[in-house]
């Protein structure tokens, strides 16, 4: 894609760059075997891989849009606090 100024002033040649990041983070989130899910602020899945849901031994697609404590019942106790810390603060852990 050509860059003009105007494109550039608009951030309109950056697309190609964006779509590209997005194709590798999407490529890194589903082929990782380190389990990764992604939460809203009310602790529902709104996004997960299939490591970390052969971890909660369910398929990815029956966690989205349940909460951790519908998933992994009592033990959402335990990683709940932690959510909410970064939530919270906006810093990992």
């Amino acid at each position: 894609m050509a860059r003009t100024a105007a494109g550039m002033a608009l951030g309109l040649g950056s697309q190609s760059v964006l779509g590209e990041s997005c194709d590798l983070l999407s490529a890194l989130f589903h082929s990782s075997m380190v389990g990764v899910g992604i939460l809203d602020r009310q602790f529902r899945f709104r996004a997960i891989n299939d490591a970390l849901a052969s971890m909660n031994g369910i398929p990815a697609s029956e966690h989205i849009g349940k909460t951790i404590y519908a998933v992994l019942g009592s033990a959402a106790a335990k990683v709940q606090p932690a959510f909410q810390q970064v939530f919270e603060s906006g810093e990992p852990i």
